[in-house]
């Protein structure tokens, strides 16, 4: 997976949207900031909202719904800052991202996840790199240890 068009910045990450073409909002482009994790109280809230959304027969509802409503929740979320156009139906007392090209939506998802997996995999890549250091410290005080007894 390429994750190229992400910068990372501890626990944020960083994406410029490439001009996108809507299906029936024009042109969409522009650069957002996520949380690269979300806390375990958020997650929940995410989840709640996501239900809320589906109604009392969330089980009844389409896939599609489905998929919209997790996206739109999960952004809520994890967006931290991102271009005009998504944070504008706030302003008509509607979630952020609430535009009619779900294209758009899905591609802002799928950056602000992919910017979850790249910092979990920055993560492992650091913890195994200390873990190297510690073992190489470690060999290396037994050996002198090991010449100082002889």
């Amino acid at each position: 997976m390429n994750n190229s068009d992400l910068t990372l910045d501890g626990s944020t990450a960083t994406w410029t949207m490439p001009p996108m073409q809507g299906e029936y909002q024009g042109t969409y482009m522009g650069t957002f900031r996520f949380k690269c994790y979300l806390t375990p109280m958020q997650s929940l809230a995410a989840n709640k909202e996501y239900r809320e959304l589906l109604g009392a027969h969330g089980a009844n509802a389409s896939e599609h719904d489905g998929q919209l409503s997790f996206a739109l929740t999960q952004l809520k979320h994890r967006v931290i800052s991102s271009p005009p156009f998504w944070e504008q139906p706030k302003q008509n007392g509607e979630m952020a991202g609430s535009i009619p090209d779900i294209g758009v939506i899905l591609a802002v998802l799928d950056a602000a996840i992919r910017a979850e997996m790249a910092f979990k995999e920055k993560m492992v890549k650091e913890r195994d790199l200390t873990l190297k250091r510690t073992i190489t410290i470690a060999e290396e005080m037994l050996a002198t240890e090991s010449e100082e007894e002889t």
